[in-house]
């Protein structure tokens, strides 16, 4: 997700899962150095995961192929060989957005 003011959140959702408490999450990209990170519940089913537009992990984010999520004893993988491309694109949406308004976009 890309906020208005251009800020980075990764959410993950599972239609079975009933959160009430933030808890960690590994993530790894590419199988380079895991990052320890905090997860913040914003819905029964959906935690997301701030991600600073200068940090390390947005970094490899960008440039990553896959990623691997560990969390409460389950790990996710994911495919990620088209994030390169799509992150320009949201940027650009939320841009136009903002300037355009959501009718001319």
């Amino acid at each position: 997700m890309v906020g208005a003011n251009m800020t980075w959140r990764l959410a993950f959702a599972h239609d079975n899962w009933k959160l009430v408490k933030n808890f960690p999450l590994i993530l790894t990209f590419d199988g380079q150095q895991p990052f320890n990170v905090s997860g913040q519940v914003t819905g029964s089913n959906l935690i997301g995961v701030d991600m600073p537009d200068n940090s390390t992990l947005i970094n490899q984010f960008r440039k990553s192929k896959t990623m691997s999520v560990f969390a409460e004893g389950h790990l996710f993988q994911f495919d990620m060989s088209g994030t390169a491309a799509l992150l320009p694109t949201l940027v650009n949406c939320v841009s136009k957005t903002k300037s355009l308004g959501v009718a001319d976009v």
